[in-house]
């Protein structure tokens, strides 16, 4: 059975963009079926890719089933023109899953951080806790927003739709969201299984620097550190007598930990298990 949302405490409130435009975020109504059906046609196939595809008749449904439907459902609206959509939507038991899509002429104006940040804020006084969502690994955008919005990552699957691996990120609502270090970067390398090891790395650079590092597929600031979580592979791949153990050192099943330069540190393993027992050993090393 699907659970059902607490009832939703939330006010329409206006937010000025970077850009200077003022944009209105409330509820989705029936009334938006136009709007939001206007809306989905015109993604690109970029953020449909990272989003998913909605035909006009799918779009016009969530708008007039959105006052029945186990869900919060938010809408950003310039005059009459909708800009970004944000959702909570409860399946079961599990927290509610989270996800936003801005159109094309909306992103890096600040509107995906006052859509999150008004759901999440809402849903909290609304006695809602936790939240989850997924995210391409490439998407750096979204994982830097995301983060810095107080998601973790948890874990990763493959999507079935896509057939390629996605991260899994939570957030507790009931928690003030985290200090971000962005002059560290976690970044992952591998296939599935990694983000736990990438995870389990992050939450101790939390630990011992005080403030969360953010996990993207590059550095956050170019004169950054970095920590590379890799799983290599059954190949073993080759190292350069620099940059690392040769092939057929030891520690195939341990993995290694190792500073490959002075910004860059590299926990890696072949395979998910060498490389989730090293970064066990990186995070109960203090110093790293």
């Amino acid at each position: 059975m699907t659970a059902r949302p607490p009832p939703w405490r939330i006010e329409a409130r206006e937010h000025h963009l970077g850009d200077g435009r003022a944009v209105m975020v409330r509820p989705l109504e029936p009334a938006d079926a136009g709007a939001m059906a206007e809306f989905f046609a015109g993604l690109t196939e970029r953020e449909i890719y990272y989003f998913f595809r909605l035909d006009e008749p799918e779009a016009r449904r969530l708008a007039t089933d959105a006052p029945r439907a186990p869900a919060y459902r938010l809408l950003a609206v310039e005059r009459s023109r909708a800009l970004g959509y944000a959702f909570l939507q409860w399946h079961g038991d599990r927290p509610p899953n989270f996800g936003i899509c801005l159109s094309d002429g909306a992103q890096s104006v600040g509107l995906g951080r006052a859509l999150i940040g008004h759901l999440l804020d809402s849903a909290a006084a609304s006695g809602v806790d936790r939240a989850r969502l997924s995210v391409h690994p490439d998407n750096w955008r979204a994982l830097r927003l995301y983060q810095r919005s107080g998601f973790r990552l948890v874990g990763d699957f493959v999507n079935e739709h896509q057939g390629r691996v996605q991260y899994r990120m939570e957030t507790d609502l009931s928690a003030p969201g985290p200090a971000i270090d962005e002059s560290l970067t976690v970044i992952p390398r591998g296939g599935l299984g990694v983000a736990s090891s990438a995870a389990r790395v992050q939450a101790a650079l939390e630990a011992r620097r005080g403030g969360l590092p953010l996990v993207l597929d590059r550095p956050a600031r170019s004169d950054g550190e970095v920590v590379l979580v890799a799983d290599l592979g059954p190949e073993r791949t080759a190292w350069g007598h620099e940059s690392g153990p040769a092939r057929g050192a030891a520690g195939a099943t341990e993995g290694w930990i190792t500073r490959l330069d002075g910004r860059t540190t590299l926990v890696a393993g072949s395979g998910p298990d060498a490389l989730a027992r090293a970064a066990e050993r990186y995070a109960r090393s203090p110093g790293g």
